[in-house]
């Protein structure tokens, strides 16, 4: 029979915020005991890369062209894969996101 996995991806401009939602995923997958797909009994993360844009604005449009604010915006991922993820869980953990974070469910 085929088993379904859920790839659960969280992510925040926030590093410090990431990290805590990320370690209360790992503290509910203890008391759980959500099954992974990785080899550890523990939830392992699948290292994503970070997403960085950089803005430039000229300071001066007028006669100092060569005056310009550069501005980034750095997005950092994380992302847990999971076999036998329900609804409840889904909802729970929808529920307990913190502000700044965003939380995404793929099935695989």
């Amino acid at each position: 029979m085929y088993k379904s996995s859920t790839i659960i991806r969280i992510q925040s401009f926030d590093l410090k915020m990431l990290e805590v939602y990320a370690k209360f995923l790992r503290e509910y997958n203890l008391k759980t005991e959500l099954s992974c797909l990785t080899k550890t009994p523990e939830f392992v993360e699948l290292a994503m890369p970070t997403k960085k844009k950089i803005f430039t604005i000229l300071r001066s449009p007028h006669v100092h062209k060569k005056t310009k604010v550069q501005y980034a915006s750095i997005l950092y991922f994380k992302r847990f894969v999971v076999e036998n993820i329900n609804n409840n869980t889904i909802a729970f953990l929808m529920q307990t996101l913190p502000k700044g974070v965003h939380l995404r469910f793929f099935l695989t």
